[in-house]
């Protein structure tokens, strides 16, 4: 059994080394808290969920381990969740903003999306730009039947803004 001064020195190094969390979004009654260092860990998570169910106020909890998030539905504010969190050792909520990924990274990771699932349901074959030039070549047939042969339509914006777009920064989708 640990002497005093080892269960302090214990307690001090368990609360200085917590986890870094921040807030993914937050409305009134309901939190939700990433913690991007326990992505895919169950166990911290479960016991996460057991320790914040003896708090008051709680009024349901759900962990995500793919993605280390904890959502609180709640009748608490944030700094009491917050205060619990640190006092018991389970996290550190940051005091920054509610992060929010950059409009590059948002849109990179909406476009991968959709390539992986048009590959998928093609069976791998199309995939996202494969699809687009089949796409506008049809678009283009048509709006040349149609005879409109001197306004850029919506569909080749599109695809300049996609072109552009992948060559600024190419492996991000």
């Amino acid at each position: 059994m640990p002497n005093p001064y080892q269960q302090l020195k214990l307690r001090v190094e368990r609360v200085t080394n917590l986890p870094d969390a921040y807030v993914g979004h937050i409305i009134s009654g309901r939190l939700r808290v990433k913690i991007p260092s326990k992505k895919g860990d169950l166990p911290y998570l479960t016991s996460l969920k057991s320790s914040f169910s003896q708090l008051q106020g709680i009024e349901k909890l759900e962990v995500n381990p793919v993605t280390g998030s904890v959502l609180f539905i709640h009748n608490l504010d944030r700094e009491q969740i917050a205060g619990y969190a640190h006092a018991k050792g389970i996290f550190s909520l940051g005091q920054a903003k509610v992060y929010q990924p950059n409009l590059h990274r948002r849109v990179s990771q909406s476009i991968g999306y959709l390539d992986r699932r048009i590959t998928s349901l093609t069976e791998g074959e199309m995939d996202l730009w494969a699809m687009s030039i089949v796409l506008l070549i049809c678009a283009g047939i048509y709006e040349i039947s149609r005879g409109n042969f001197t306004a850029i339509p919506w569909y080749a914006a599109f695809w300049y803004a996609l072109s552009i777009f992948s060559i600024i920064k190419p492996n991000t989708a």
